[in-house]
């Protein structure tokens, strides 16, 4: 096993902050007055971060953040193997019907999915 295995949830958002434009200092695990967190924010999106079987709470999550910071709701579900795509393909059902946008990375070969064009971040 590669040792990207074993990072956390909070330690592939550290990593993957940059890629989405969201700033280490100021976008990471940022405190909202509701006594949450968000996962990442930027000028644009308040991402949720999750692993890919918890598509659904992500999504959800993903939607009261938006709501929270008045941006755009985002969802990065982090993908251990090719089992997770009736994740993905579940998740991506319910953000076509609610405007989430969804990125896609596999944590084993350290790849973005194909969902993940990240066009979404430069569109308007």
């Amino acid at each position: 096993a590669n040792t990207s295995e074993k990072l956390s949830e909070v330690e592939w958002c550290k990593r993957l902050a940059p890629d989405l434009g969201c700033d280490l200092k100021t976008g990471v695990e940022v405190s909202l007055a509701t006594g949450t967190r968000v996962d990442l924010l930027n000028s644009k999106y308040a991402i949720e971060v999750d692993w890919a079987d918890k598509w659904a709470e992500g999504c959800g999550q993903a939607l009261y953040y938006s709501i929270c910071t008045d941006r755009k709701a985002g969802l990065l579900l982090l993908s251990k193997s090719s089992s997770d795509k009736r994740f993905v393909e579940r998740a991506a059902v319910v953000a076509g019907k609610h405007g989430i946008t969804i990125w896609v990375y596999n944590t084993d070969t350290e790849t973005w999915g194909v969902m993940a064009s990240r066009k979404g971040l430069d569109d308007e």
